[in-house]
C-alpha cells in the first residue's frame, strides 16, 4: 500500500519514510491564511482542525500529503 501512496504522490517511498520520521519537509500554511478564512465551509474546517489536532505529528504530515493527492486527482 505504501508503494501505491508513493506512486500517487509521485515521490519515492523513502521520502514518505523520511516524513514519518520527521526528517522531511513540513506543511506550510499560505501567508495570507487566517483562522477566520473559512468562507462557507466553517463547519467542515472546524471538523478538520479538531481531527487534525488529534493526530500525531507524523500522521499530520501524512494527512497533508493525502489531501494534496486528492487535490491533484480532482484537477
Amino acid at each position: 500500500m505504501l508503494e501505491q501512496i508513493a506512486a500517487a504522490l509521485d515521490t519515492p517511498v523513502s521520502s514518505i519514510f523520511a516524513l514519518a520520521e520527521g526528517r522531511g519537509e513540513k506543511a506550510k500554511l499560505p501567508d495570507d491564511f487566517t483562522e477566520d478564512d473559512t468562507g462557507d465551509h466553517a463547519a467542515e474546517m472546524q471538523q478538520l482542525r479538531r481531527s487534525f489536532r488529534e493526530l500525531s505529528p507524523a500522521n499530520r504530515r501524512v494527512a497533508v500529503e493525502l489531501l494534496k493527492v486528492l487535490e491533484r486527482m480532482q484537477a
